[in-house]
């Protein structure tokens, strides 16, 4: 069963040039070890052992000093039971949440934040941020905790020395904890089966900031406001013809009564726009949805068997305007409350949650191109030649970012997580199902926006080539019609000694009278008879 004894242990460390401390027994070092004390050493304990060795060495001054820090938000830590001991086992289930004052001493000037969240259907403790690193570094989670969140915003990727510590605790894979510590720009979307737990890492595209995405749905509202105006209006004027008939057949006959047309025909509401104020109106629109998202970044979530999940996003939340907030979406808004479905689920309806809200915050960015390419048309037809075609390649390139994180995200979930044991059972399936359909939905959207995007180029030059058309279609005309005179400028411009209409009296009058018939005898035949003009 893969235990040794105690002699056989003392043995093997000393055959491998390990030896304990020599100011304590080696039973009494032993017996530290086994934890069940039950007389034998098994290999579960003695990676524990050796777990618990790294994170001692991580914890040596050098990387303290450096990593051992976090700050805490703006508002209060949020804290559940809070207890005197300096371990985060509880052996009480927790109490309900209390607020504890952040103390002014803890507050340093790193970007990091760690949270965690201990939890079951009926409990629930949460430290948010965690002040005591290394208590909890070297920590369990509680036996009547069902599942275990630790959540990690902002780190270094260079070469982040806590989530290293991390790594060691939940023993993480060095391939994931790779992919999750990339150096390039290139963002992952994947999910990767390890032998102790599961790697998943999405990328995420958020608005610009808070301010911004409120400007967003102020925008996408108004104009679902005016395509629902407009379905409204062309209802009303569709009952206003169908009145009009009725009026044109009976009461211009006379059968109610004698009024007039002027007293019962619908008058259709006159509308004078101004096109210079029509014009400021869309470019304004369209300055204010220039600039509209923030640079994608990384997702990266770890799955542990034993009902821990580690989620580490690049940035920092600590700004609640303009940082990710996946913290305060998922638990703040659902897992907080008593009736919360994540409390009576597993790990995986936590990651499906995480989910939606990724696909939740980069909806707003989808939905808003509609509104940018439905101004950039009304712009189009405004301006017409004067119309600067790189507002649709700025759109364009908008529109494939946000294509290119979308269509990995539909892959990723219809294409491996719901064909995973784990993700396709229960209330995980029916809400990774409606995320799926909402990623599936925003990819139409997206296509949909590529089409019309297309069409608006379209449309674009051919108001250019009509344009060019028109010019070349009045220069013929102004050309044609000049022709003849020209003829005669050359005809009569060749000096000649023997032709009489250079020496008469009145030659020069002659000369236009002749040309503007021939003009207005042309124009007449271009227009009324050819039908060219």
């Amino acid at each position: 069963e893969e235990k040794v004894s105690y002699d056989a242990f003392h043995k093997g460390l000393l055959a491998l040039g390990i030896s304990p401390p020599p100011d304590i027994p080696f039973d009494v070092f032993v017996q530290k070890i086994d934890f069940d004390h039950d007389g034998m050493v098994s290999l579960d304990e003695f990676i524990h052992v050796v777990q618990m060795i790294k994170q001692a060495h991580l914890f040596k001054p050098k990387h303290v000093a450096q990593e051992d820090k976090f700050p805490t938000p703006k508002n209060n830590i949020i804290a559940t039971s809070f207890s005197s001991s300096s371990d985060f086992c509880f052996p009480l289930p927790p109490s309900s949440p209390v607020i504890v004052p952040p103390s002014p001493l803890s507050v340093p000037a790193s970007p990091m934040i760690l949270r965690v969240v201990d939890y079951s259907p009926t409990s629930i403790h949460t430290v948010a941020p965690v002040t005591k690193l290394q208590s909890f570094m070297f920590s369990s989670k509680p036996h009547w905790a069902k599942v275990r969140w630790v959540h990690v915003a902002g780190f270094k990727r260079v070469d982040d020395v806590n989530l290293r510590r991390l790594a060691i605790k939940y023993q993480l894979h060095p391939l994931a904890l790779e992919d999750c510590l990339n150096h390039d720009d290139m963002i992952r979307c994947k999910y990767e089966h390890y032998e102790d737990h599961a790697f998943l890492c999405v990328p995420v595209i958020r608005p610009l900031d808070g301010l911004k995405k409120k400007d967003m749905e102020t925008y996408i509202n108004r104009h679902r406001y005016d395509l629902y105006a407009k379905d409204q209006g062309r209802a009303m004027l569709s009952r206003q013809l169908r009145n009009q008939s009725y009026w044109n057949t009976t009461v211009r006959r006379g059968s109610l009564g004698g009024f007039g047309d002027e007293q019962l025909a619908p008058q259709r509401p006159t509308k004078v726009v101004d096109k210079a104020s029509k014009k400021r109106q869309l470019e304004d629109t369209l300055d204010n949805l220039k600039l509209l998202m923030r640079k994608p970044q990384q997702l990266c979530i770890f799955i542990h068997k034993h009902g821990n999940v580690i989620s580490v996003q690049e940035e920092s939340d600590v700004d609640t305007v303009a940082g990710f907030q996946l913290w305060q979406s998922v638990f703040n808004n659902q897992m907080g409350k008593s009736y919360s479905k994540i409390r009576n689920h597993d790990a995986h309806f936590l990651v499906m949650s995480m989910l939606n809200a990724v696909a939740d915050e980069m909806r707003p960015l989808v939905h808003v191109m509609e509104v940018q390419l439905t101004t950039l048309g009304k712009l189009l037809r405004v301006e017409r030649t004067k119309f600067n075609p790189k507002r649709l390649t700025k759109t364009k390139k908008s529109l494939l970012a946000i294509d290119k994180i979308v269509k990995p995200l539909v892959d990723l979930v219809e294409g491996q997580l719901m064909d995973q044991d784990e993700f396709n059972k229960g209330e995980v399936r029916n809400y990774l199902r409606d995320v799926r359909d909402h990623l599936k939905q925003m990819a139409g959207s997206l296509k949909e926006s590529l089409q019309t995007l297309a069409e608006l180029v379209e449309e674009d030059k051919q108001i250019r080539a009509k344009h060019k058309d028109d010019v070349l279609y009045i220069m013929s005309i102004c050309a044609t019609l000049f022709l003849p005179g020209t003829f005669m400028t050359g005809l009569y411009g060749m000096n000649f000694d023997n032709m009489p209409e250079l020496h008469t009296e009145y030659g020069y009058f002659v000369w236009w009278a002749v040309f503007l018939m021939i003009v207005t005898t042309l124009f007449t035949f271009l227009r009324f008879v050819k039908q060219w003009i």
